[in-house]
């Protein structure tokens, strides 16, 4: 099996694989890491209004894109488990 590029910058193995009806259990570390990029995202927010420039926008995002990676590759869960 090929691995797309999407697979790789953002693997899904370290997802939890639930069975049938069954509900994942969020733990406090989940729930604080979350926080952590809800606090990234307005600090983000923050800078870009800050900063209005073309530079500035471009750092923001560029900035933006490493967080939500870091989000949605849930890197924190895999150092959890």
């Amino acid at each position: 099996m090929t691995d797309t590029f999407l697979h790789r910058i953002m693997p899904t193995t370290a997802l939890r694989q639930l069975e049938g009806r069954e509900t994942p259990n969020v733990t406090n570390m989940e729930l604080f890491f979350d926080l952590v990029y809800v606090f990234a995202i307005i600090q983000l927010s923050h800078y870009l209004l800050s900063h209005q420039t073309v530079t500035g926008a471009m750092e923001s995002v560029i900035l933006f894109a490493a967080v939500w990676w870091a989000c949605h590759a849930r890197i924190p869960v895999w150092m959890m488990h």
